[in-house]
């Protein structure tokens, strides 16, 4: 896992040095707020502007804690320490050509790989605990979103976002305690997605 990281990482820093030598020339280095304070995921995101029109956004996050929903009675899911990462890129369409990117509203493609372990987890069923496992999950994540983004001051960011995604996940259980009658090996499952998103950053503007 810890040298995964280090590859990821470095494959986010080495993009906006990879472009004809303007390195951290019209790049936004930001982080999404509920990540960092209520998930307790950190999570990095740089953008760099290619174009009047397109940038390409890198996504790197450590997955500390997930959210999952263990079953039963008038449950609706928590937060679980968790094992695992999530990367992927985003490239993003601005609208406007009065507000040059990134300070515009935009259409982006959200693709990312996801996968993390929960250990020791209780499976409730109605009345009861059912089982108790180690649950991994791992899979893409295909969706679509639309947002603006705001360079206020000349350097800093504020985006905000919403859409709507397709989790393609493969679901396994690892059987520790309990009734192994109803444990899961592994399931494909198709887990619909809905983004909403606040983020902050620092702009680099572009070199003249």
């Amino acid at each position: 896992m810890k040298h995964l990281l280090k590859h990821i990482l470095l494959f986010i820093l080495v993009i906006p040095l990879t472009t004809n030598g303007q390195s951290f020339s019209d790049i936004v280095i930001k982080t999404q707020i509920y990540q960092d304070g209520i998930a307790q995921n950190p999570n990095l995101r740089i953008e760099k502007v290619f174009t009047k029109r397109f940038s390409l956004e890198a996504q790197g996050l450590w997955q500390r804690r997930d959210w999952f929903n263990t079953g039963g009675e008038w449950n609706f899911g928590d937060y679980y320490n968790s094992l695992g990462y999530s990367f992927g890129l985003s490239p993003k369409y601005y609208f406007s050509s009065k507000n040059p990117p990134p300070n515009a509203w935009y259409l982006a493609l959200q693709c990312r790989y996801n996968s993390t372990s929960i250990k020791n987890i209780e499976m409730h069923g109605f009345h009861s605990i059912q089982r108790t496992v180690n649950l991994y999950r791992n899979g893409t994540e295909l969706g679509l979103l639309i947002g603006r983004q705001f360079i206020i001051s000349k350097n800093f960011s504020c985006e905000l976002y919403l859409g709507v995604g397709n989790y393609i996940q493969v679901y396994k259980e690892q059987f520790i305690s309990g009734n192994d009658s109803t444990l899961i090996p592994k399931e494909n499952r198709y887990v619909f997605k809905p983004y909403f998103g606040l983020s902050l950053g620092y702009y680099f503007a572009k070199r003249e």
